[in-house]
């Protein structure tokens, strides 16, 4: 009976995962399913409600078809349109451009800008991120099935019926790749034993059974007991009164989820010990995650304390890695540059600018590492020097959601990075410590919840930044805002940073790592660590070793800050204009006959009012804002981004 999916044709996405949970027997996960969508908040099975099911968390999204006097499949509950929406008649007999000239209503009877979907436009939306269940739509089980082949969805559907068992192995047998089909068992009614004894007569095991009861008889368990046993899932309506003997989600509200819920998962010991919150459900020992359960309404204020479970990192994607080859969370494999100086060999052994790219649906998100045991910079903050610092992707943009505090001295550090967070799925982005060394790293989050990195976006092209400790990131408040990750965000690019501080003075070694490295563009803050000799006799060996490797990249070339130390010492003002003069006049030079060269001038700029560093020459946050905010529109036009 072609009733099932291969999980070999599924893609690794959200909505793939899912799938996965269904079909694996030792989840201890509930999955949760909005009814028409987020309904509360939204029109009944509206785009928007679906939307907001999705950014919830919610792991099915039931949708109800029905027909157009055209044949376009769109999503209502009811055969009219009288309830849902400011028009009025049978959808059967309206098209549907004149559907599309009505509103949709709230559940108060209120019109919205709201409009009545296709099924292709809530396919499309739902596509890869959440699993569809289609109610109400077995009968257009032909035009459904065409339409999610030629999606790509199919994977990702259920459908439920409560027809004969033979009728739906005819049906589903007329192709060769279906949907997920529940069977519906209406144990108030002498048509649901019927079915149930078809399936056990014939050995048939579907996905799972819809089960619904008014009373909780002795017959209502040993049928659920025997659903259990045979391998299936249930799923439990918990909206209706009617389908739980009155344990819905109201009560829930009114009474206290642990009394209705308690009482609805724990009546037997093959249902749940309690009720948590979507994706934050244990199973009993017994059970061993036998049931999907359905929690309709908006559970967002259901929470959960839960104990985290802690994932190794070092299985999630790493961004801004200079080269691929680099060991665990180090910028280099130093051991390929003998003449690499100690120094150097230390700082590329930081995780400086590396960053974890990952996905999860967890409500809270911790860290335990351990880094090398040195005491914090004066002119750096710890969380800067040893800690993490997370951003979370939210209407497009990268926000900041906390930080991993470390301990002041020792290598083992722990702490809550971001509590109590709304339900759904983040985006993340958390950027490692900028001036130690780390060897470990495990993300915690709920125990129900996942995170993963497949499935997340491909960071954008990379551009590789290579300077002094300006670069590196000293002085900023945590990593996250050192200007090459900040400049980073603002332009959707990877940018690997290989500052190393107070000893980049344009030595070979540091070509040859250029060299050896694959980038779109090279920006370079190379003038703030030699003196003006050194610029003079080195820059052009330097740019030469690259060239042999990157004979037409761009090389981009910053002039150094105007230090706050000048402000008054004569012989520092001195020294710092020989150098900036120098750097000048070569790349005035050298730009001459290499049109792949720039050189910006002002380059590292943090403003002219004495305010943006933290001891007269590392920029503060607000120094690295400044830098970037000058860079950006230099950066968009000189790379066409």
């Amino acid at each position: 009976m072609a009733v099932s999916v291969s999980l070999s044709s599924v893609a690794e996405n959200r909505a793939a995962r899912i799938i996965k949970e269904i079909y694996n027997p030792k989840s201890d996960t509930v999955l949760v399913a909005a009814h028409r969508g987020d309904w509360r908040n939204y029109p009944e099975n509206s785009l928007a409600g679906m939307e907001s099911a999705i950014k919830m968390g919610v792991d099915i999204v039931e949708l109800d078809i029905a027909m157009t006097k055209d044949s376009v499949l769109v999503v209502c509950h009811d055969r009219t349109i009288d309830r849902t929406t400011t028009g009025k008649g049978r959808i059967k007999d309206i098209t549907i451009d004149s559907i599309k000239n009505v509103y949709l209503k709230t559940g108060h009877n209120i019109a919205t800008k709201h409009r009545m979907p296709t099924l292709r436009e809530a396919l499309l939306l739902c596509k890869d991120r959440i699993v569809v269940n289609i109610d109400k739509g077995y009968q257009y089980y032909d035009k459904i099935i065409g339409l999610t082949e030629e999606l790509g969805v199919t994977d990702q559907m259920l459908i439920k019926g409560n027809q004969p068992l033979a009728t739906v192995k005819e049906k589903f047998g007329s192709y060769p790749h279906n949907m997920l089909y529940m069977p519906v068992l209406r144990f108030d009614k002498e048509r649901g034993v019927k079915l149930l004894n078809e399936y056990r007569s014939a050995g048939e095991v579907p996905i799972a059974f819809e089960v619904v009861w008014s009373e909780f008889t002795p017959e209502v368990k040993d049928a659920m007991k025997g659903i259990i046993d045979s391998g299936a899932k249930l799923w439990v309506n918990s909206l209706w009164p009617s389908f739980n003997a009155g344990l819905c989600d109201d009560e829930a509200f009114e009474q206290g989820a642990d009394k209705i819920y308690g009482e609805l998962t724990g009546r037997t010991p093959f249902l749940l010990d309690q009720f948590l919150i979507m994706n934050n459900m244990k199973s009993s020992t017994f059970l061993r995650s036998s049931i999907i359960m359905v929690f309709l309404s908006v559970v967002a204020s259901l929470s959960a304390k839960e104990p985290l479970k802690y994932v190794d990192a070092g299985n999630l994607q790493i961004v801004n890695r200079a080269q691929p080859d680099s060991p665990g969370f180090h910028r280099l494999d130093t051991g390929k540059y003998p003449t690499l100086s100690a120094r150097a060999g230390v700082y590329y052994d930081f995780s400086t600018g590396l960053a974890l790219r990952f996905n999860t649906d967890s409500r809270n998100i911790a860290a335990r590492w351990t880094t090398t045991d040195t005491l914090s910079r004066v002119n750096t903050q710890p969380i800067a020097q040893k800690g993490l610092d997370l951003y979370i992707r939210r209407d497009g943009r990268w926000v900041h959601a906390g930080v991993g505090a470390p301990k002041y001295q020792g290598k083992k550090h722990s702490s809550n990075i971001v509590m109590s967070m709304e339900p759904g799925v983040k985006e993340c982005l958390l950027y490692l410590p900028v001036f130690s060394r780390l060897d470990t790293l495990s993300i915690g989050i709920d125990s129900a919840a996942y995170i993963t990195s497949d499935g997340v976006e491909a960071p954008g092209p990379k551009v590789v930044a290579m300077g002094s400790s300006i670069t590196h990131g000293v002085g900023v408040s945590r990593s996250g805002m050192a200007w090459p990750a900040l400049l980073g965000r603002r332009l959707g690019l990877d940018i690997p940073n290989l500052g190393t501080s107070g000893i980049s003075k344009l030595e070979q070694f540091y070509a040859r790592i250029i060299a050896d490295t694959e980038a779109e563009a090279f920006v370079f803050d190379v003038f703030s660590n030699p003196d003006a000799k050194q610029i003079e006799s080195r820059l052009a060996d330097f740019v030469a070793t690259i060239r042999k490797a990157h004979p037409t990249t761009p090389l981009i070339f910053l002039q150094t800050e105007v230090r706050e130390t000048t402000n008054f010492d004569t012989k520092k003002r001195a020294f710092e204009q020989a150098k900036r003069d120098m750097a000048a006049r070569e790349m005035a030079r050298l730009m001459q006959t290499d049109k792949n060269l720039y050189f910006i001038d002002p380059g590292l700029e943090i403003g002219s009012d004495h305010e943006a560093t933290v001891d007269g020459v590392h920029p503060s946050d607000m120094g690295t804002v400044r830098i970037v905010d000058h860079l950006v529109p230099v950066l968009t036009d000189l790379l066409r981004l």
